[in-house]
């Protein structure tokens, strides 16, 4: 084959992938970037459905329960306590779950939609959208001695948050470890800096943490900073 009839073929071909990743952009509930979710239904130890509250799953589970969330929207904030350790929190296989703030959840615009102060948790698959303040935390909690660690945040879209997307912050005595955020959508948040306020604030932020990572994650259009290491952070 002709080496210009290559370069044409090749030119068309990235043309149709580019109208295709446009189209995919979203206000219909598509996304240009789209993580993939790779759940095991038999992992499942507890199943919530739209008609039912995942808080309270969460509450009744125990170390080593994985809470499944089936596809709907559920308009309500998730928080691990520190007695909620070891649970993990995902999108039934296959499904992606809506966490819907409707912009008045949480009540603290530094919280979490999906607020974790608990160890040794994993939370996966969820589309996080329009909270009153943040998308996803992670937080040391100033009264615990131990610090937080071995919390994984993967495969989620955050958006729409008035505040950050996605927050890991610890304690000037406790700094939150081995925290890893991998493979999540960004985009879209900090509306606070809307008309072209300018309030401050990272799409992805770690502040006060150790040893931990961000990898193969889409941040973009945040009207702030992307992904951010800040304020004594080390290891990242």
């Amino acid at each position: 084959m002709k080496r210009m009839t290559v370069y044409r073929l090749s030119m068309l071909a990235l043309l149709i992938l580019f109208i295709s990743a446009g189209r995919a952009l979203a206000d219909g509930g598509e996304f240009l970037f789209a993580p993939a979710v790779y759940n095991n239904a038999t992992d499942c130890t507890v199943i919530v459905t739209p008609s039912q509250n995942i808080q309270t799953a969460l509450n009744n589970a125990s170390s080593g329960d994985v809470v499944c969330v089936r596809a709907g929207t559920y308009t309500q904030q998730i928080q691990f306590r520190p007695v909620d350790s070891g649970i993990t929190v995902q999108a039934y296989p296959g499904e992606r779950p809506i966490l819907n703030g409707q912009g008045s959840i949480p009540d603290g615009k530094f919280e979490g939609l999906i607020h974790v102060n608990a160890s040794n948790v994993t939370v996966e698959g969820f589309d996080v959208f329009n909270s009153a303040g943040r998308g996803i935390v992670v937080a040391q909690l100033a009264s615990e001695t131990q610090s937080q660690q071995n919390v994984v945040i993967r495969d989620n879209i955050v958006r729409g948050s008035t505040d950050a997307g996605i927050n890991i912050n610890g304690t000037a005595n406790n700094y939150p470890r081995n925290i890893l955020i991998e493979g999540n959508v960004v985009y879209d948040n900090l509306e606070k800096n809307t008309n072209g306020a300018d309030n401050g604030g990272s799409a992805v932020a770690f502040l006060e943490t150790e040893n931990s990572i961000a990898r193969g994650n889409v941040i973009y259009h945040n009207l702030g900073e992307g992904l951010v290491a800040d304020r004594w952070t080390a290891g990242l």
